[in-house]
């Protein structure tokens, strides 16, 4: 009986349902940025306040903030690939302690990082948007700016798929 149930188990877990159900059910949910309670790194220098789209990339507590960090210059580069009157603003939220807060603002400014960064000590970003899950996969998705409505989950930096699908929402195509 006991090696029955173990057998179910393993063969019941499917982790590509189980991503595929996560993208499914944060598909059309408003993200919830709450940006007067978060410290803004203003490193930007191509912020664009009338586009019409946000690529956001959230790196919450569970995350390796130096991995993760050290590979924000490879957006950099994903993002050059667009024409400079793109409707499309990169955003990063980066979940971080009070208490480690100066250090990361200090490090990201000295990393010359182009895009805006958000750093929210107080977990108000998970928490105003608790469908968002766990899994690091989950955590870049495009959405309407004036909505907050999520269209696309996926990283177009890893994932050619993503990519395609994104430049055709953001041109109007899809």
């Amino acid at each position: 009986i006991l090696i029955v149930i173990v057998l179910s188990l393993i063969y019941s877990c499917d982790p590509k349902n189980s991503i595929k159900d996560n993208i499914a059910q944060m598909i059309g949910k408003e993200i919830v940025i709450d940006s007067c309670q978060m410290r803004r790194i203003d490193v930007a220098t191509n912020y664009r306040k009338q586009t019409e789209y946000l690529l956001i990339c959230y790196m919450d507590s569970a995350e390796c903030k130096t991995c993760a960090i050290n590979k924000l210059h490879e957006w950099d580069s994903y993002m050059s690939s667009f024409k400079d009157d793109t409707k499309m603003e990169l955003l990063f939220v980066i979940n971080s302690d009070y208490q480690n807060a100066d250090f990361l603002s200090m490090y990201l400014a000295s990393q010359k990082v182009k895009h805006s960064i958000y750093i929210d000590t107080l977990g108000l970003f998970e928490k105003n948007n608790s469908f968002i899950p766990r899994l690091p996969l989950c955590h870049v998705f495009l959405c309407r700016r004036k909505t907050g409505e999520i269209l696309l989950v996926g990283n177009p930096v890893t994932n050619q798929n993503i990519d395609t699908l994104l430049r055709k929402v953001i041109n109007n195509q899809e």
